[in-house]
């Protein structure tokens, strides 16, 4: 009898239970924190250039005063809204004398990039630079020979490029005035190109290059 009434309790506290299992009340979710950026003061830079060439992008920037400074990063945006730091530069830490520091972009995007230096402090504190903006064309090992060359003789130019972009060649002599202007269309992987220099004088020319109207390198050419 007692066998009986012990096996009919656990019966009806297993059927209350549903499963026999102790249950527990499900956990309240906590808010997620909110990530914000890190407040920055303006950076004042004496100096702040950035050059196109086909190693890549360089830029070159410069101070007068600095105070308990630890690192320049170096930030590149596509669009000037999402930024990406591409490098580090150690700042020189305190100095009253004009520091000058470089850094090279050697992967830079095709076509516009914008650039901003930002100084950390030791304590973390960070100064944003203004912003500067240049289009890269993705031009790169760009040769020309011969040169010298005799008159008459054929001129040709090596580089790598992307398509759908307009070339130009320039030929301009020693007093400036332009005898020549070729135009070619690039295509991507290895470009080259040929022309014929419409000179008629033995002497010192100049081939500047350009990739849609955009001077990007310029050649001393001697004609024999």
């Amino acid at each position: 009898m007692r066998f009986f009434s012990f096996f009919l309790l656990i019966s009806l506290l297993t059927a209350c239970s549903g499963t026999g299992k102790v249950s527990k009340s499900p956990e309240v979710n906590k808010p997620l924190e909110q990530i914000t950026s890190i407040e920055r003061g303006i950076l004042p830079l004496v100096e702040f250039h950035i050059y196109d060439d086909p190693s890549g992008i360089r830029l070159y920037w410069a101070t007068e005063l600095e105070e308990n400074s630890a690192l320049f990063h170096v930030e590149r945006s596509g669009n000037g809204t999402s930024w990406e730091e591409i490098g580090t530069v150690v700042a020189s830490g305190k100095t009253t004398e004009r520091t000058p520091y470089r850094h090279l972009d050697e992967r830079p995007y095709s076509g516009n990039n914008f650039y901003r230096i930002v100084l950390e402090d030791i304590d973390g504190v960070q100064q944003e630079s203004e912003v500067k903006s240049i289009k890269h064309f993705g031009f790169f090992n760009l040769t020309m020979f011969p040169n010298p060359a005799a008159l008459g003789q054929q001129i040709t130019l090596n580089f790598e490029g992307e398509e759908h972009h307009e070339f130009q060649v320039e030929l301009i002599d020693k007093y400036g005035t332009r005898l020549q202007r070729e135009s070619y269309e690039s295509d991507w992987g290895t470009n080259q190109l040929s022309f014929i220099p419409k000179a008629t004088r033995r002497g010192k020319y100049f081939v500047r290059v350009y990739l849609d109207d955009y001077p990007v390198q310029s050649f001393t050419l001697q004609l024999k």
